[in-house]
């Protein structure tokens, strides 16, 4: 785990895996494509035991740049791993 202090928001600290929280950071910095693409090698390195959490925040990601289908197949993802992830049924 790595504790990452994200420059979009300042005096918040997030305490993830390394991948994830770049992502995530990435996204809130709204530099969609490049938090896509680390999210994906997250989900990709993690395989079966990839975080519903990555799925929803990718689909998050996806919609933002008005690309639904992808962010639809990624909340159902999120929702297949885990059915109690009240983010990715909000988002879906």
């Amino acid at each position: 785990m790595l504790r990452l202090r994200c420059a979009a928001y300042s005096g918040f600290t997030v305490r993830l895996a390394p991948a994830y929280a770049r992502a995530w950071c990435l996204a809130q910095l709204g530099k969609k494509d490049e938090a896509i693409n680390v999210y994906t090698q997250f989900i990709q390195k993690m395989g079966d035991k990839a975080w519903s959490n990555a799925y929803n925040n990718r689909g998050v990601a996806y919609k933002d740049k008005e690309d639904y289908q992808k962010a639809l197949l990624d909340f159902d993802q999120a929702i297949k791993i885990d059915r109690a992830n009240k983010y990715a049924w909000a988002n879906r």
